[in-house]
């Protein structure tokens, strides 16, 4: 599991980051990817915050984008053949091998 969070290490010494600071969660899931989709994917969203579930079972990364009123409305899965574009607020930054986030 991990996260990119905007700013740099001092910006938060004395606090945690908040939604708005929040670029991507990322949850690695086997036994718990029903939660993992769900319920916490709600819990750190920001206008731009993305949340990605590395699908052990599967072998996917399924990809949930475009949050509104507490919900991600866009949800999409990559195969290990496929790559997943990193997107922060709005610009494609690069484009992730899934292959290369599986184990």
């Amino acid at each position: 599991d991990g996260a990119v969070i905007r700013g740099s290490t001092r910006d938060y010494l004395k606090r945690h980051p908040g939604p708005q600071e929040v670029a991507l969660v990322t949850e690695v899931s086997d036994s718990t990817l029903d939660k993992n989709r769900g319920l916490k994917s709600n819990v750190m969203l920001g206008n731009d915050t993305n949340h990605w579930v590395v699908n052990l079972v599967d072998r996917r990364i399924e990809t949930f984008t475009l949050p509104e009123n507490g919900v991600y409305v866009r949800h999409r899965d990559y195969g290990v053949d496929e790559s997943v574009p990193f997107v922060i607020e709005g610009e494609e930054i690069d484009r992730i091998p899934v292959i290369e986030l599986l184990p």
